[in-house]
């Protein structure tokens, strides 16, 4: 309510993921619980960390209840219903991010196969990951209305949160529109209608994230490659190609530079290209003194 009422907003899908994450580590946990927040101290704290370390390990779960705590009790600092922050120093060590793969255009035109894909919708919309760089809820949640077909573009305007039926607007609310390559265009024409879900399944419903990931999972084989490796994929094709970093930001609906860094797998950088653009720009000069 605080944030709200300063501007700031915090999504319904955010408070949701965070009273979740209360109700399952922190509330249950009865010795923190029995602590009066007046009376917390860094020694109860710390406790609940080692109790808290055992049971999941140094894993995203336990960075982000720990998190959730110091929220909670500088919030309390703020409003003066405590005169102290006993949550200094009880941060957790990072964990080994899982690193996510990217791939070479071999190994992407291998893996766009149709003939790998049993339903010509999941093929779809991988391409349509593939080709735009969209997350999985953005291409779940699109709608015909939101395609324009005569200038081939499209407009993500929403998306559903993770694996959930819970639909809200676009990650860091990024509304933005991007544009769609002459085979996309030509598949969805086909069979384009005037309004509802392009990916649906056959009782109406957006196409199941789970059921999506299982048959790409499938098509990749032993290539590693996840559907959000699709993402980084298209992001490093397009850096590596040199198109402009502010242009594949707003494509992808970035704001931060770093976060883009973390998308990129400069490995896969078409060095030969690269090699081949000094040759011709240097060519002249070789030979002389």
């Amino acid at each position: 309510r605080r944030l709200a009422e300063e501007g700031r907003v915090l999504s319904g899908y955010s408070q949701k993921i965070r009273r979740g994450y209360f109700e399952r580590y922190i509330l249950p946990d009865k010795i923190l619980a029995a602590v009066p927040l007046a009376s917390l101290r860094r020694v109860d704290l710390l406790t609940f960390r080692s109790r808290l370390i055992t049971a999941r390990g140094v894993c995203r779960s336990t960075q982000v209840v720990m998190a959730l705590v110091r929220i909670i009790v500088r919030e309390a600092l703020f409003q003066e219903l405590i005169d102290r922050d006993p949550t200094t120093a009880t941060s957790i060590q990072r964990y080994a991010k899982k690193t996510r793969q990217a791939a070479d255009a071999a190994t992407l035109r291998a893996v766009l196969d149709p003939a790998l894909y049993e339903s010509p919708f999941v093929y779809q919309a991988t391409l349509l990951v593939a080709s735009t760089g969209l997350r999985a809820g953005e291409v779940r949640a699109l709608r015909w209305e939101a395609i324009d077909f005569p200038n081939g573009r499209l407009r993500v305007e929403r998306t559903f949160r993770g694996y959930s039926s819970e639909l809200g607007p676009p990650k860091h609310e990024k509304i933005r529109t991007v544009p769609l390559c002459g085979p996309i265009v030509q598949l969805l024409r086909i069979r384009s209608m005037s309004e509802g879900w392009v990916f649906a399944e056959t009782r109406g419903a957006p196409i199941s994230y789970r059921y999506w990931a299982r048959a790409f999972k499938k098509a990749a084989g032993d290539s590693g490659l996840t559907l959000h490796g699709l993402r980084h994929s298209f992001n490093t094709m397009l850096r590596g190609s040199g198109v402009s970093d502010e242009l594949i930001r707003a494509w992808l609906g970035w704001s931060d530079p770093s976060i883009q860094d973390s998308y990129t797998h400069r490995d896969l950088y078409d060095l030969g290209g690269a090699a081949g653009v000094v040759d011709t720009l240097l060519g002249g000069l070789y030979g002389q003194d």
